[in-house]
């Protein structure tokens, strides 16, 4: 049987191969997951997730806790979202890893689409559901942890990774262009009901909803590099800007010059040495 580190390393190997097509949707997000391996697996010890369990991977986007999950230990996991191209691609993306050895030999892993707010399970079908950098982007986080309880079994287990922004510290501060695209990009999420602190508030939701909070924890990061216009860095946070340009002018927090020219000045940037710190705030509940 292969190593979790040979399985890893198949499941980068093929991450990276898609990450140099260039025309697959969201492409800054593959280029992201690939940087982040390592911060993603960090959690995994935490997760205690045993084997034989049946896991519920809510918002998968394209796999990639699914993937390191089912690496790690011989378990079912159910990979969920709502995009269908994301989960297209994470099908594709899983045959790859399969065909390289990258799962765990006893685990089963299935894409599939599915709303968070209607789950397309049955009442107590899991053992554990982990969600990271979803309940941001929710309009309704309440009912979908309600989902979540009706789908876990009694002594199931759910954990949640999310954001919280204003625990993000850059100094010196970037520059004004990115800053102003950065607050766009944010009025844009809070105007689709979405949260960008909604980390801190994890844990009450939990509670409120009847689960007993049995961890909480704080995964923190920090970077000291020189950032630059061409650095990868730069070019992602361009790529992400430039997904939402669209639906940032529709919803008149900008005109079409004024992006162009933001984006522009981060072209133009001469580059800088910058420290950057960021946490995920990470909330495990129990289902009595």
């Amino acid at each position: 049987m292969t190593s979790l580190h040979d399985r890893f390393q198949a499941i980068d190997s093929v991450w990276k191969a898609y990450t140099q097509q260039r025309d697959l949707p969201h492409h800054w997000l593959l280029e992201q997951t690939l940087k982040t391996a390592l911060t993603r697996r960090a959690i995994l010890p935490v997760l205690h997730i045993q084997e034989g369990m049946k896991v519920l991977d809510l918002g998968t986007g394209f796999g990639a806790l699914a993937f390191d999950i089912a690496a790690s230990s011989g378990v079912v996991v159910h990979a969920m979202d709502h995009d269908m191209t994301a989960i297209e691609l994470a099908t594709s993306m899983l045959a790859d890893i399969q065909a390289s050895q990258g799962l765990h030999p006893l685990s089963q892993v299935t894409c599939e689409v599915g709303d968070v707010y209607q789950l397309p399970y049955s009442n107590d079908t899991f053992d554990y559901v982990v969600s990271r950098f979803v309940f941001q982007h929710l309009s309704d986080p309440q009912h979908a942890l309600q989902e979540i309880f009706r789908v876990l079994r009694p002594g199931g287990l759910v954990c949640i990774i999310d954001i919280d922004d204003q625990l993000s510290i850059t100094y010196p501060e970037e520059p004004t262009a990115f800053v102003q695209l950065r607050s766009l990009f944010a009025k844009l999420q809070s105007l689709r009901g979405g949260d960008r602190i909604i980390g801190r508030k994890i844990p009450i939701m939990l509670h409120s909803n009847g689960f007993q909070v049995v961890n909480t924890l704080v995964l923190p990061q920090a970077q000291f590099s020189f950032v630059s216009h061409d650095g990868m860095a730069t070019q992602m946070a361009i790529q992400q800007f430039m997904d939402s340009k669209e639906h940032i002018i529709a919803n008149r927090l900008i005109t079409n010059e004024e992006f162009e020219r933001l984006i522009s000045e981060l072209h133009q940037d001469s580059g800088r040495w910058s420290y950057v710190t960021n946490s995920e705030l990470i909330t495990i509940g129990k289902r009595p």
